[in-house]
């Protein structure tokens, strides 16, 4: 699987045109501080994703590294 780095101004056009935001960051990070709008699957715990019907499913963690490092999940 490839992934994409996006910049927050294309993610902000995809969530308007209906992309879904999955933040993976574990429940500390999210404690700390959080995303309006975005579920909180923590990657620790992740086994899919749901797209529910949107049309792409974004996925946030504090550098990109994780979410690079788990694509295949």
């Amino acid at each position: 699987m490839s992934l994409t780095t996006i910049t927050v101004d294309e993610a902000k056009k995809r969530l308007a045109d209906g992309a879904v935001l999955v933040d993976v960051r574990e429940n500390d990070e999210v404690a700390r501080e959080r995303i309006p709008g975005a579920r909180h699957a923590a990657l620790s715990g992740l086994t899919s994703a749901s797209a529910d019907g949107a049309s792409a499913i974004i996925f946030h963690c504090k550098s990109g590294g994780r979410t690079a490092a788990n694509a295949g999940k």
